[in-house]
């Protein structure tokens, strides 16, 4: 899931609050879960859980474009914030 970097924290907290889903946020450079610990991940982070976080700005950078795309296929969801649930 793509979400504004803004809002991502919020996003988790969500998730987990009303699916029960511990989904860990990427940032680049480590993964946490909704409790703050660091979860390792093996091989591309792109696609390395079921369900991952990440900010839409850290998908976008030209750095990270085979990442991603190696990574695929997958679906995404984006929006601003969970609101409205």
């Amino acid at each position: 899931m793509l979400v504004p970097k803004s809002v991502l924290r919020q996003w988790q907290e969500e998730l987990y609050e009303k699916l029960a889903l511990n989904v860990p946020a990427y940032d680049g450079g480590i993964f946490t879960d909704y409790f703050g610990r660091q979860v390792v991940a093996v091989g591309n982070p792109w696609s390395a859980f079921p369900i991952v976080l990440a900010s839409s700005q850290l998908a976008k950078r030209r750095s990270r474009q085979d990442e991603v795309l190696e990574a695929g296929p997958f679906d995404l969801a984006a929006s601003s914030a969970p609101d409205g649930w």
